[in-house]
């Protein structure tokens, strides 16, 4: 098993597979996010994990693609909450995912994981030298960037006055979300009260908190981020807290409202 694991891992399909899921999470994401962004990680990892499968069990890839399939579409549903849960209860660090059944449209690179390694051999990226060294190094980069694969998060809420004849303070708004900006170390990008919408960012993961007046009545948040990996749950704890922390300065300044979450 140990000669065909490094055989798969020294392949091309493999070696471009990990640097596709590097590239994505570190520059695409969060530079370039968007649909294709947010699936990329998914077929690259998909990818890695099925070439390992295949090596371990060549002669069962109908039994191991189905493990595989089932597992995925177990992580990707709320079946797995009350596991994770657990899981954050019981140890130090905690763990998230984003739960979304289009991901599953990744399982079809199941069956290229097949062709690829039937192939493996003429795929060869290295002698079989070479192999054996750079093998091992290969095979835990590839753990650690699918355990780090970056997530996107967001979160959409808004606020309105409770009487429907008032008119939110526009001033007051600002200087509520600088109060908040200053906490979580975000700058202003564009904070003019004069203006229907703007947004701050900053921090670490970079935060974008943007704003928009729906009417007088009526103004919405929307906070995104590029989560790091499934061993995020710090930093939504993070975002969660900056939720409240607008939540309450804003009702320090303006009183009698309603918080509208989430806003669709």
């Amino acid at each position: 098993m140990r000669s065909r694991l490094s055989a798969v891992i020294a392949s091309w399909p493999f070696l471009i597979s990990l640097l596709l899921l590097l590239a994505n999470d570190w520059w695409l994401k969060p530079y370039h996010p968007g649909w294709l962004s947010g699936k990329l990680s998914d077929f690259a990892g998909l990818i890695l994990i099925g070439l390992l499968l295949q090596a371990a069990w060549p002669r069962r890839f109908l039994a191991s693609a189905a493990g595989l399939a089932l597992a995925w579409l177990w992580w990707k549903s709320p079946m797995s909450t009350p596991a994770i849960q657990s899981f954050n209860t019981a140890l130090p660090f905690a763990i998230a995912r984003t739960v979304d059944y289009g991901d599953l449209i990744a399982l079809w690179v199941l069956p290229l994981c097949r062709l690829a390694w039937l192939r493996h051999e003429r795929m060869a990226a290295m002698p079989a030298a070479a192999r054996r060294w750079l093998a091992p190094p290969l095979a835990l980069a590839a753990v650690l960037a699918c355990a780090a694969s970056a997530v996107p998060y967001g979160q959409q809420y808004g606020v309105r006055a409770r009487v429907a004849a008032a008119r939110l303070d526009r001033a007051k708004v600002i200087e509520a979300l600088d109060a908040v900006a200053t906490q979580y170390r975000l700058r202003c990008e564009r904070c003019d009260p004069g203006q229907d919408d703007g947004y701050y960012s900053g921090g670490q993961p970079n935060v974008q908190l943007k704003y928009r007046f729906a009417s007088e009545q009526e103004v919405r948040f929307d906070i995104w981020t590029v989560l790091p990996g499934v061993f995020n749950g710090s930093e939504r704890e993070r975002l969660q807290a900056m939720r409240g922390s607008i939540r309450q300065e804003m009702a320090r300044r303006l009183p009698q409202l309603d918080y509208l979450e989430p806003v669709n």
